[in-house]
This record gives structure tokens, C-alpha cells and sequence, in this order.
């Protein structure tokens, strides 16, 4: 079947029958650089499928590929949804999760493709750009690949200042961020005074979609979930409800966010409970006696979550609308095919359990052909829909995948990385210099004026000492405008009330200190008695919760902090002393039937949430003597609090008042030997006397 009649039919092809070829999906910071060309027929495809007047009329094109995932509550191309009509055919919170988003992605990634060939055909050398479509795969947002260099935001290490520096900038890919940009475009007779070497200024397809004025969404769907932001185009971290996407505010928690998801990545990959598929891929409670659960829907919850804020992305219904969506899931994909390569023989349950989605379980709406629909067993190999990623094509053995990937990362966790404190980046995750990528060559001062309302450059004799030195290779993520000197840095911090007032954290009472009285405190160093020298203990602490999935009946956000936090519910999302968040991406019962479904169920879902980067800076500034328990245990009691709440509420709900809720504190231990990037679990601790009798907290110790 050619790629052409798959898309009239509504077929997922996938680019292995269409093109013959495999080929790796990129970071779109490398496909912009490496492929400028393949790129810029990349952005045109794109402005094509989003064009209002033929999106929404294209079951193939943006708007109804988009809608798949939510609203509007219709059927995609006469598959039956449900039996509700209802709508929506997400399977969160199943095992289906990951292998459901495979053949979505691929059925986006065919479009563009298919698009990209008939713009490159339009072309004088049509050759030449034809070939560049062949290099074309779906770009994926690598969240923990820095972008620039020297960072500062709020945090707790300068207690002065409610501040945190770091060596590098992990903001969103630039290219996100810019309303225009400029393309090389065929030559239009309507526009005869414009060649096509000379680049042209558009508006961006990957900084917000716009809806379609007709025939698009309409208001009694939006009002089904209670949706508040802009319903003419997307936006991402739109806090103030302006109709505007925040960057500023959204690369703030990005770099607030990053250590503890950094983590978070890496103990999926190595931690032994993680090994079984069932936990992995997906937040549904499997066993409510865990004592650390998170897993790959946990993680990608989270970032849906510090995207949208209040915006498209944190709500499930019109999440895929925003571009953003498709390199973020598309990063998740990844992920879940690294963690397959690494465990191979990890899968479905075997045998079936009763009631449950199972691996031929048709994953609806997707069609691989005119009579059958895609399942989790044939879309369990990438390689099935013509792509794969670099990791996976380098490294054969899983061993050396899980090597290699953990290199990758762990050298900007203070966790995993505590004898480095000037960690060396991997010179594959070095920010790439992309100001003279022809999508930035604007003409004088457009990209200028947009900088000076996105950033602030201070001198570092204005602001205090950062984590980490300024490092010597080092690069910015501004793109027109001067180098900047090792003494300046980027103030990546959103304008919030009270950012230089000092953090707060309790001293321990004495009924603190006695009920978590342990052994002495004799710190790590006697556990090391018989190890290779150079080996290092890698102690991380969790906030684990377990609550019903539909406890607000629609999206909500767990907020963690650890030290006085604001009371402006406006100020959660900044505030220094945040250790974390677990957001909860549903959709209320009456747009979803799947949630529907497991609302009745009394569903619940889990998370994990590690901590150790906030306690590592107060072991820094001093509030906090070490990461042993005696220490931390009373410490927490005294300074963990959090506050759960709905997208768009203007008041947190109260913990005793939200189904399911329980918070709890954990920690695991595990070896760091020299030579091995991998590190050698020992063993995991539930420390209930935490949270115990608090509202949310455990019932009581022991239980």
C-alpha cells in the first residue's frame, strides 16, 4: 500500500512499508542543526496541516489527529470510542499507555512525512529536497539536555535570596519558544517578487496551534471540562489566564523541576521493582504495600504538567493540540524503547489476568491495515513503524545501553554525582550552537526585541554563588546576541512576590526528634567497611502518594515542599522551597469514558517524587547535617507539607477531603562503585513516622 492511499484511508503505515528505510528520531535541536533543510520543509509541513481552513476538514490532518486524544467528543473516522460516546480514546492509567501512544505518533509522523514530500515536490530542485524528506523522523524534546549555560531560579541553596544556580540551562529548545521564524518556500506565482533562495518570515508552527474559527471546538465541550484557558490558540504555563504562552515562567520550573526528574529517569532504569513492565508503564496502583512507586506514565504526567500550568498541556483533552505534545510523548517513547531494549523479556503479564487489557488488545483508533487495528504485541518494536534512536542503534547489548544512558545523565545529578561538584557534560548532551541556523535569520532586530522581554543578564557579582562554578566551555542559549563572559549568567526566574526573602525552614522539636530517634549518627562512611575505594553510597529520599485518579474529576496537581511555602496558591508553581510535583493528567468522567470507568472503579494511581536534590542543598547551606536518617527523619517532619489542586483552582482542596490521598517518605540505598556508571541496589526503608496523623499522611506508624 503507498504511503498516499494509507492516508486517505486512515491507515497507520508507519515509514518502514512507505520508505523502506530506518531511520533514528533526533532531539529537534540536533535535527535543526544537523538537517537544516530537512527542518525547514519540517516547519512548512506543519503551517500546512494547521492551516485553519483544512485542519479540521483532514481526518489526517492536525486538528482531527489532535482531537484523537480528546475533544471534540466524536469518533475518529467512524471507530466507535465507546459505548457512551463519549469521546476519547487515551488509555491512562493502563498498561496499554505506552504501546497506545506508539502507532498515535507514528500516524502523526506519516502525515507530516507524506506532507513534507508534496511541498518538496513543489520545488524547482525538487530532487535534491525530496531527499532531505527521506532523513525526516519525528523529533523528540530531550528534557534533560541542557540548552545554554549558567542558569540561576528559586530554590533554597542561598537561603538569603530564595535561590539556586547551576552551570547549565535546561529551558525548553528555543526553537519553542519563537513566534516566527524564518523557512525557504517554493515559488508561488501570487507571490512573484519572492525567490526561493531568499528566506521568508513565518508565523511558527511549533509555538501554539491556532483553533479553527469553524467547525473546531465547540464551548459546551470546552465547559464538559471546565476549561478556562484560551480557546482561540494554545498556550503553554498561561498562569494569569492571558491567552499567552509564559516561557520565561515555564523555563523556570523546567529548572526547578530537573534534578529531581533527572533522578526520577535513571531509577527507572535500574532499580529492580522497575523491571516489571506492569509498574513501568504505567501510575495504576499494582501493590498498595510498595514502598517506592513511580514509572514511565509518572514522568510523563509530571512534564505535561510543568508545561501547561494552567494551559492546554496539563489537561488531557486538548493536550495534543499544542505542538509541544508530539516531541514530548515523543520523548517518552524513547524512553519506554530504552527501557525495553534494557529489559527485553519484561512484557504483558503472563497469564492473562481476568478483566485487564492484555497485549492484542486492539489500541483503537489505529488501523494497520483496512481490516485490522494496531495492537501492544505488533507495536512493541520500533523498528515496525521505520524508526528507532541513536541509544538503541549504538549499543546492541542492554548492559551497555544502560551504561551508556546513565553516563548520559547521571553527571548533573548531585545524587549521583556527589564527588563532582564541576560535573563534566558528555559532549554529546553539549548545547548546540544554532544562531546561525537559517530559521534565525531574521532580519535586524526582530529576534533582539524578543530576547529583551524573555531574559534579564546580571552580572554574578549581583546575585550569590551558584552550585556550580561557571564552567569553561561555556555556552548561552541566546541566539543574536553578544557572547556572554564567564561572569554572567542567565536569570532564568519568573517575576514572583517575595523571590529575595529568606527561606524558612523549623528546627526539629523535641517530639520530633524522639519519635524518629534511631541508631547514632554515624554517617555513611562505616557502611563502606570492605568496598573498593573510590566506591560512594547513593542514598535518595522519596515523597511516595498513592490517591484516587479522579478525586477532583478532572486534571490536579500535588504540590511538595520542604520549608515554609507562600500562601498565594499563584506562588506554588515558584516557590524556593518546592521539592516537587505530581500531577495527575485525567480528564473529568463526562469527557472520558476510560476515566469514567475508573472513576467508578475508585481508581488509584501512585508516584514517587525524589527529594534528595532539595535535601542536598539544605545539607549545603547548613540547615540540614546529612542524608542520614536520623537527620533527615526529624527535619521533615517538621518542614514537608503539600497541597493538592485542581487545574484552575484558586484554593487548594483540603487533604483530609481528597479521596485516596496518602503521602509517605521513603529512601533506598544503593552502591556507586568506581567504574560502573550503573549504581548496585542494596535495599529500600518506608519511614511512615514522617507523615503520620497528618491529613494525608500516613494513619499511623507502622501501619
Amino acid at each position: 500500500m503507498s504511503l498516499d492511499e494509507a492516508q486517505r484511508k486512515g491507515i497507520v503505515l508507519g515509514l518502514k512499508d512507505a520508505t523502506g528505510q530506518l531511520r533514528e528520531r533526533l532531539d529537534i535541536d540536533e535535527l535543526l542543526f544537523r538537517h537544516p533543510k530537512t527542518f525547514n520543509l519540517f516547519l512548512l509541513a506543519l503551517a500546512e496541516l494547521q492551516d485553519e481552513t483544512k485542519s479540521n476538514k483532514d481526518k489526517m490532518g492536525w486538528f482531527q489527529i489532535a482531537g484523537i486524544h480528546g475533544l471534540p467528543l466524536q469518533d475518529w473516522d467512524g471507530v466507535k470510542a465507546s459505548s457512551t460516546g463519549k469521546g476519547s480514546y487515551c488509555p491512562h492509567g493502563t498498561i496499554l499507555f505506552p504501546t497506545w501512544h506508539r502507532p498515535y505518533l507514528a500516524m502523526m509522523e506519516q502525515t507530516i512525512y507524506n506532507k513534507m514530500l508534496t511541498i518538496a515536490g513543489k520545488f524547482k530542485d525538487s530532487d535534491s529536497w525530496t531527499q532531505e524528506v527521506q532523513k525526516f523522523r519525528l523529533p523528540f524534546w530531550d528534557y534533560l539536555r541542557p540548552r545554554g549555560g549558567n542558569t540561576r531560579f528559586p530554590g533554597v541553596k542561598d537561603r538569603k535570596y530564595g535561590t539556586t544556580g547551576y552551570g547549565w540551562d535546561f529551558s525548553v529548545p528555543y526553537i519553542l519558544e519563537v513566534e516566527q521564524v524564518m523557512v525557504y518556500m517554493p515559488y508561488d506565482d501570487s507571490r512573484p517578487d519572492k525567490k526561493e533562495s531568499e528566506l521568508q518570515l513565518i508565523n511558527n508552527p511549533l509555538f501554539m496551534f491556532v483553533f479553527p474559527q469553524s467547525n473546531g471546538l465547540k464551548d459546551k465541550d470546552l465547559d464538559y471540562i471546565n476549561f478556562q484557558a484560551s480557546r482561540i490558540n494554545t498556550v503553554r504555563q498561561d498562569q494569569n489566564f492571558s491567552g499567552k504562552c509564559n516561557h520565561q515562567l515555564l523555563n523556570t520550573v523546567l529548572a526547578q523541576s530537573r534534578e529531581s526528574e533527572v533522578e526520577t529517569l535513571l531509577n527507572l532504569l535500574y532499580l529492580p521493582y522497575y523491571k516489571d513492565y506492569a509498574i513501568f508503564s504505567n501510575k495504576a496502583v499494582v501493590n498498595k504495600k510498595a514502598t517506592v512507586f513511580g514509572s514511565l506514565e509518572g514522568l510523563h504526567d509530571d512534564y505535561h504538567g510543568l508545561t501547561g500550568g494552567n494551559g492546554h498541556m496539563s489537561r488531557v483533552p486538548v493536550a495534543a493540540f499544542d505542538p509541544i505534545f508530539w516531541l514530548h510523548h515523543c520523548n517518552v517513547d524513547r524512553i519506554a524503547a530504552v527501557w525495553q531494549a534494557i529489559n527485553p523479556k519484561s512484557w504483558f503479564p503472563d497469564p492473562e489476568i481476568p478483566g485487564k487489557p492484555t497485549e492484542t488488545t486492539p489500541l483503537l483508533p489505529f488501523r494497520s491495515d483496512e481490516k485490522s487495528f494496531w495492537s501492544s504485541k505488533n507495536a512493541r518494536r520500533v523498528e515496525n513503524f521505520g524508526y528507532t534512536y541513536t541509544e538503541i542503534q549504538k549499543y546492541k547489548s542492554g548492559t551497555n545501553l544502560q551504561n551508556a544512558f546513565m553516563r548520559k545523565y547521571a553527571w548533573s545529578s548531585q545524587a549521583y554525582n556527589r564527588q563532582n561538584l564541576r560535573p563534566v557534560i558528555p559532549d554529546e548532551m553539549k548545547p548546540l550552537p544554532l544562531k546561525d541556523s537559517p530559521v534565525f535569520q531574521y532580519t535586524r532586530g526582530t529576534l533582539d526585541s524578543r530576547l529583551s522581554r524573555e531574559i534579564q543578564v546580571v552580572s554574578t557579582q549581583e546575585i550569590s554563588k551558584s552550585i556550580v562554578s561557571p564552567t569553561p566551555a561555556f555556552q548561552h542559549r541566546l541566539l543574536a546576541t553578544p557572547e556572554l563572559s564567564e561572569s554572567q549568567t542567565v536569570l532564568n526566574v519568573a517575576a514572583i512576590e517575595g523571590l529575595n526573602a529568606p527561606v524558612n525552614v523549623k528546627e526539629p522539636s523535641q517530639i520530633d526528634a524522639d519519635i524518629s530517634r534511631g541508631p547514632p549518627n554515624q554517617g555513611d562512611k562505616h557502611l563502606l567497611s570492605g568496598k573498593p575505594p573510590g566506591t560512594d553510597i547513593l542514598r535518595q529520599w522519596y515523597i511516595d502518594t498513592t490517591v484516587e485518579k479522579a478525586a477532583f474529576n478532572g486534571a490536579f496537581t500535588i504540590f511538595y515542599f520542604v520549608g515554609d511555602f507562600p500562601s498565594d496558591l499563584s506562588l506554588y508553581a515558584t516557590a524556593p522551597t518546592k521539592a516537587g510535583t505530581n500531577h495527575i493528567f485525567t480528564a473529568p468522567a463526562e469527557a472520558c469514558d476510560n476515566c469514567g470507568q475508573q472513576a467508578e472503579q475508585g481508581l488509584l494511581v501512585s508516584d514517587t517524587k525524589p527529594i534528595s536534590p532539595i535535601l542536598l542543598d539544605y545539607v549545603g547551606n547548613g540547615a540540614l547535617r546529612s542524608l542520614y536518617p536520623e537527620d533527615v527523619v526529624p527535619f521533615l517532619r517538621s518542614n514537608l507539607h503539600w497541597r493538592a489542586v485542581g487545574i484552575a483552582e484558586t484554593q487548594p482542596a483540603l487533604s483530609e477531603e481528597v479521596p485516596g490521598l496518602e503521602v509517605a517518605v521513603s529512601a533506598s540505598v544503593a552502591w556507586l562503585y568506581p567504574e560502573n556508571p550503573v549504581p548496585e541496589f542494596v535495599g529500600v526503608q518506608a519511614y511512615p513516622e514522617v507523615t503520620a496523623g497528618r491529613a494525608g499522611g500516613i494513619a499511623e506508624a507502622g501501619a
